[in-house]
């Protein structure tokens, strides 16, 4: 059975994992999410600052423990935290 074939069809499992992106579906979320754009695109912005504030801290981690903590200089530990 393809998804959508009748209209009372009800899709199974395996059709609705088939079809990850659905251009319709996304503008019929466009007309409810369309008041709130800035918000959504401050979210997707922010987002994307938090990954890489995420990817920072383990090159930190490997400053602090190669440079600092291997060296015996633990008064270096105070710039990197």
């Amino acid at each position: 059975m393809k998804f959508g074939k009748r209209r009372g069809d009800i899709p199974s499992e395996d059709d609705l994992r088939a079809k990850a992106y659905d251009a319709a579906i996304v503008r019929r979320l466009w007309k409810y999410v369309r008041p709130y754009r800035r918000m959504v695109l401050f979210s997707l912005l922010l987002l994307i600052a938090v990954g890489a504030v995420q990817l920072v801290q383990p090159l930190l981690l490997r400053a602090a423990i190669d440079g600092s903590i291997n060296e015996g200089r633990l008064e270096g530990l105070a710039g990197i935290a």
